[in-house]
């Protein structure tokens, strides 16, 4: 796998970048620019995920891929990137491992045949406990950062219209159960709406 941070432009005159962060479905389109066509065989599991953005910093947007991305396209637009470095890496795990982790997911549960966003902390905490036993770690200590709602405009056959998703920021602890599954769990990423900058799992060494 492979992990990019894309520093972008901040400055309001460069709409590329402030469409993109106002529509999480025009910052896909502009992320799968990197990514081959799907007549080659398609990029494969592509996640991504645009960190909060703090007062005088540039907006940061991290994605991991299974191919080596190719930003040369990104690169070559005027006013989108101050830079980007990409790396491997190898998720070398084991069991009862412990590790920091950051993700932004999309807490939902069905209901009547729709996804609904679960809005409240208890929902959600027990929304990620049961990912967490699929996904072959436990969570030793959870924090909810931040929970809201994002809006795409999505357009399709000749039509316009919104959708919405609720987008949760956990960061926290978590003890690694079963390295393989953990490793999958990862590399797929965690809960619905991938395609909107939501499930990936970030980790790093406690």
């Amino acid at each position: 796998m492979y992990l990019s941070k894309l520093t972008l432009n901040p400055s309001p005159a460069a709409r590329g970048v402030q469409r993109d962060l106002a529509s999480p479905y025009e910052l896909h389109r502009s992320v799968m620019r990197a990514f081959p066509d799907k007549d080659q065989g398609g990029p494969g599991r592509v996640l991504f995920r645009l960190e909060p953005i703090r007062d005088g910093e540039p907006p940061v947007l991290l994605v991991q891929s299974e191919d080596r991305p190719d930003w040369s396209d990104l690169s070559a637009r005027p006013d989108y990137l101050l830079s980007v470095e990409t790396k491997p890496i190898d998720l070398d795990v084991a069991e009862d491992q412990l590790l920091r982790f950051r993700l932004r997911a999309n807490p939902t549960v069905k209901r009547d045949g729709n996804r609904q966003g679960l809005v409240r902390y208890e929902d959600q905490i027990g929304w990620l406990e049961r990912k967490a036993e699929a996904a072959g770690f436990r969570p030793v200590d959870i924090a909810v950062r931040k929970s809201s709602r994002y809006v795409s405009k999505v357009k399709r056959g000749g039509e316009t219209r919104k959708q919405t998703h609720l987008g949760v920021d956990y960061e926290g602890i978590l003890q690694v159960a079963d390295p393989e599954q953990f490793k999958t769990a990862v590399a797929a990423g965690i809960g619905p709406a991938k395609g909107y900058g939501f499930g990936l799992l970030s980790v790093a060494p406690v």
